[in-house]
Parts: C-alpha cells; structure tokens; sequence
C-alpha cells in the first residue's frame, strides 16, 4: 500500500510539474481601445491604440495643457516590428523615435 501511494505522488508531482513548465510566459498585450490616466483633480492624459499599419497599431496620446490650450497631441505608428518610427504632433516629426516588437 505504501508503494502505490509513493507512485501516485510521484505521478501527481510530475504532472504538476509538466503543467507548470509547458505554459508560455506570460507577457504585457496592447490592445485597441483607451486608456486615461487622471490625478486627483480629474484631470490627466489619455492613450488611445487602434489597428493600422499591417497588423501594428496607431499610439494617439493627448495630454491637456494649462491655461485652456488646445491638448498636445501626439501621435506614432508601429509596426510592431522593432523598426524606429517617428513621434508626429500636428502632422510633424517631433525628434523622437519610438520602437516596440509583438
């Protein structure tokens, strides 16, 4: 009786085991949508993601400026491919580059 119960042990540990190692790694997904970020006030910038670009996605960030101004929006495509693409504000490169991989 002892034997059968060492093996059912055994077998019940290596399926944990083999369950545990065979699941992929878990990993941050961007998905289509928006996302808003606010302070105490109510107040704060907002991301929104949608599809484009051959399976990439379009990154549009607006963030309030002081004073009643219009938000700066910021805008970037990615491919998701790994490959440096331009930060656009107002339809024009701002300098700055942003890469990111599926």
């Amino acid at each position: 009786m002892r034997s059968a119960t060492v093996v059912t042990r055994f077998i019940c540990g290596a399926a944990f085991l083999l369950a545990l190692g065979s699941g992929s790694p878990a990993h941050a997904q961007l998905g289509v949508g928006e996302w808003a970020r606010t302070d105490a006030a109510g107040t704060g910038m907002t991301m929104s993601v949608a599809a484009c670009c051959k399976g990439g996605f379009r990154l549009t960030y607006r963030v309030p400026i002081a004073n009643g101004q219009p938000p700066l929006i910021l805008t970037v495509d990615l491919p998701m491919d790994g490959t440096e693409v331009p930060t656009m504000s107002a339809g024009k490169p701002t300098g700055q580059t942003m890469s990111a991989n599926a």
